[in-house]
């Protein structure tokens, strides 16, 4: 138990980012994969005003936008586990 408590005592701020990125990757999978069609259908009529070819726009624009974000917190969870197991 003692050596539970210095493990996290020593590392609670690696883990607090692996925790975040993995929530962070979590939450834009969701919307990429369960809200998609409500994200595509608002960027069509609020970003690009319902014109020609604006819903696959906005899907592009989704799937640009989610992919970098997706790597953000793919590096957050890298860089955290690389800490915890070299630390």
């Amino acid at each position: 138990m003692n050596s539970l408590v210095t493990y996290l005592t020593i590392y609670w701020p690696s883990l607090v980012v692996l925790a975040g990125g993995i929530l962070f990757v979590g939450f834009f999978l969701y919307l990429n994969v369960f809200k998609k069609q409500k994200i595509v259908g608002w960027l069509a009529k609020h970003v690009f005003r319902n014109q020609l070819m604006s819903e696959k726009s906005a899907e592009n624009l989704l799937m640009t936008a989610t992919s970098f974000l997706l790597m953000i917190g793919g590096l957050w969870i890298i860089l955290a586990l690389y800490y915890l197991v070299n630390g």
